[in-house]
């Protein structure tokens, strides 16, 4: 008996499709092939992307201009209609492998790279949470030593990894932090697409990977991309959610090969490792889906009768241990600091879970909005009910998005105990699982309406290097619909709720020049002083003092250390926010310069070498916040005035830049 030829996973010519072949979800031997395939794609395609990155600034567009939105949309549609070509033509070449690799995330690199034309900084600019992010990038790029963003002597609280080696990047190109956020960024866009296409090869086709990483990246460009990292961490859980049920399902079979376990073992394991180093909400919810794919598997067995439930039940756990074997070296390399300084410090509370604005106190509806991505949410929906029965990838793919909406719930019933799960950073996953969706749906119907309505496509229009069938046909009409769809996708990203606001503080913001992207000098905006600040402040404290200050901005793009961060959620534990608070207090109030003197020198934490405060009459103030949830507004403002008199003495030397008092400490002999 001959024994039958193995697909060509090389090439492709034997898709695996779980739409079709609902017996398999992962080959072992596509999974082995991501380890090989996976970093080169990811370097392949930073590089690209870094060189896309070059030329788009090398044309020196205008700001207040159409026309990067122009040139945006030109390229965009040009590469994408080269990657619809691939999808539907005859053969898949070599070629087109290494092509996938770079082609999904040329999309993002050039919607991002033309819609940010001209300005220095990334999306959000200076603002929003960005000002905290770009800080750590800064921190980071100064020493490769793992310190907290924001405190001096700390361990970090939230995982480095992507910051770390955001620093090493930075240091290679010779830029600064804040310089080198924005490249950096979209180069972990591109990344992901290519990290999604080699992923979902090891599911289903390579033409069908290549529409999948595609539609990866438009739903990234709706949002999600404003925080780079974890977004680059949502957009592959689609594909390895595949490959942890493949895992899992082995576990219930009479006989388990353990050469088909450690492959896919390790790729979930390592998967789940970087997101414990990289984002630790993405990490808990990765840990909550396997369990719950775990024992999902486990209850699918005993309906079936396989292997003997205490069998199925240690295989099980030895899988999940397994995972988390290959996930700890990351995990630990990330916490273990933290960790080990809970020893000697016992921690303040964090109120970064005690969060919860609108769009975390509902669930989310996608496939009900008014747009060409509802209406492909809506058409993956749908699919997911009803090909249930038939499609290992569509319960593999509903189950995903049920836990979304657990992980909403969850998060509900957590509110009682006066924290939250942050479901809202959930929902891009839940989007991207239908736009998937879509796509597989997309797929089987065009398979579907061939042999039943084929003669439609007899007289449709096709290229004239191709021959004219029914398949060309339905494959041109096919095309040109994608084509639109993800035109429309790129076109209106930049109208998604939150992206004006993110895209004018890009340009409007100041950076280290004191300038801003439209090359204005406004001598009224704060960050005008920013060269100015920063040379004083290192005139007086030298190049990393502790510094006092709420002007953010000035901790972004100097490798200072605050002794206070403006916002509560981002306070590391070990710091004891409120502590330091209180100290601030006791500062302002304090009887005489003499007296602020002795209280620095004596505070418990590393007090300010420079304070930076804004002046108001005979007070210099700072702004601090204190926590507000569950109010709409989750933060509360409020101004401590210092009076000017208390740093008349001789241990203070001030000096005033613009609307700012800057005054330097001088530490006892």
């Amino acid at each position: 008996m001959s024994t039958p030829r193995a697909p060509n996973v090389t090439t492709g010519t034997r898709p695996l499709d779980p739409t079709t072949e609902p017996g398999a979800v992962a080959e072992t031997a596509r999974v082995r092939r991501v380890f090989a395939e996976l970093p080169i794609a990811v370097v392949v395609a930073a590089v690209v992307s870094l060189l896309a990155q070059f030329a788009v600034r090398k044309l020196h567009l205008p700001t207040a201009s159409f026309l990067p939105a122009a040139l945006s949309a030109f390229s965009i549609a040009a590469v994408a209609a080269v990657i619809l070509f691939l999808a539907v033509r005859a053969k898949w070449p070599r070629w087109a492998t290494v092509a996938s690799w770079v082609l999904p995330g040329t999309v993002g690199t050039l919607w991002l790279s033309f819609s940010l034309a001209g300005s220095k900084l990334y999306l959000g600019g200076l603002a929003w949470d960005q000002t905290t992010r770009v800080q750590y990038l800064e921190r980071l790029t100064d020493s490769a030593s793992l310190a907290d963003l924001n405190y001096a002597g700390l361990p970090p609280f939230y995982p480095a990894g992507w910051f770390w080696v955001g620093g090493r990047f930075a240091n290679l190109l010779g830029l600064e932090g804040w310089e080198a956020y924005q490249p950096f960024a979209i180069v972990t866009i591109a990344a992901a697409a290519a990290a999604a296409f080699v992923l979902w090869s090891a599911v289903v086709s390579r033409r069908t990977a290549l529409l999948l990483a595609l539609a990866t990246t438009i739903v990234g460009l709706r949002g999600p991309v404003y925080e780079p990292y974890s977004w680059a961490l949502l957009a592959l859980l689609p594909p390895l959610v595949f490959i942890a049920w493949a895992l899992f399902k082995g576990a219930v079979r009479e006989r388990a090969d353990k050469a088909e376990v450690l492959v896919p073992m390790a790729v979930v394991g390592v998967f789940l490792g970087i997101a414990g180093a990289v984002y630790t909400l993405v990490f808990g919810f990765f840990l909550f889906l396997l369990v719950a794919f775990a024992v999902a598997a486990f209850l699918t067995s005993r309906t079936r009768r396989l292997a003997p439930a205490g069998v199925t039940f240690r295989r099980l756990i030895a899988r999940l241990v397994g995972i988390g074997l290959f996930a700890l070296p990351f995990v630990a390399a990330a916490w273990v600091p933290y960790l080990a300084a809970m020893v000697t410090h016992q921690p303040e509370g964090s109120t970064a879970l005690r969060y919860l604005p609108e769009n975390g106190a509902e669930f989310p509806l996608p496939m009900f909005q008014a747009s060409v991505s509802g209406v492909i949410c809506l058409f993956g929906a749908g699919w997911l009910m009803f090909a249930w029965r038939r499609s290992v990838a569509a319960r593999v793919l509903a189950g995903l998005a049920a836990l979304c909406y657990a992980w909403y719930a969850l998060s509900m019933l957590a509110s009682v105990r006066q924290l939250t799960l942050l479901p809202f950073r959930i929902e891009p996953l839940l989007e991207v699982t239908l736009w998937c969706a879509g796509v597989l749906a997309g797929v089987e119907l065009l398979r579907w309406v061939l042999p039943r309505f084929g003669h439609l496509f007899d007289h449709v229009p096709t290229p004239s290097w191709t021959t004219p069938s029914r398949v060309t046909g339905r494959n041109a009409v096919a095309g040109v619909l994608a084509l639109l769809c993800v035109v429309s996708g790129t076109q209106t990203a930049d109208k998604v709720p939150l992206m004006p606001g993110f895209l004018y503080s890009a340009f409007a913001d100041y950076d280290l020049t004191g300038t801003n992207a439209h090359g204005h000098r406004d001598p009224e905006k704060d960050g005008y002083y920013l060269p100015k600040l920063a040379s004083t402040v290192e005139s007086m404290g030298g190049k990393k003092p502790v510094v006092l200050t709420a002007f953010n901005d000035l901790l972004s793009v100097r490798p200072y250390y605050g002794f206070q961060t403006t916002i509560s959620g981002w306070a590391n534990p070990l710091a004891d926010y409120n502590a330091r608070a209180a100290e601030i207090d006791a500062w302002a109030n304090a009887g005489s310069s003499a007296e602020l003197a002795g209280l620095l020198d004596s505070s418990r934490f590393r007090a300010p070498d420079v304070f930076v405060l804004r002046k108001d009459g005979d007070s210099l103030t700072l702004t601090l916040t204190f926590d507000l949830y569950p109010g709409m507004e989750n933060i509360g403002y409020r101004t401590v005035s210092f009076p000017a008199k208390l740093f008349d003495g001789p241990r203070f030397h001030r000096e005033n830049v613009g609307p700012f008092a800057v005054i330097g400490r001088s530490h006892p002999a």
